[in-house]
């Protein structure tokens, strides 16, 4: 009896593992998208800055 609810708290423990470990993936991805976003933004208008004063941008 005592085994069936030692695997019972195992397999808790497992699953809240993992979810921590998803939950911790998922914001690690969307700060990094965010980073790629901002950079990829600053990168473009650095390139256009020059021609904003000549009218073709």
């Amino acid at each position: 009896m005592s085994t069936q609810l030692e695997r019972k708290k195992a397999h808790k423990r497992s699953i809240t593992i993992i979810s921590i470990l998803l939950s911790i993936a998922a914001i690690a991805s969307t700060v990094a998208l965010w980073f790629y976003k901002v950079s990829s933004k600053r990168a473009y208008e650095d390139k256009w800055k020059d021609y904003d004063d000549c009218g073709v941008a």
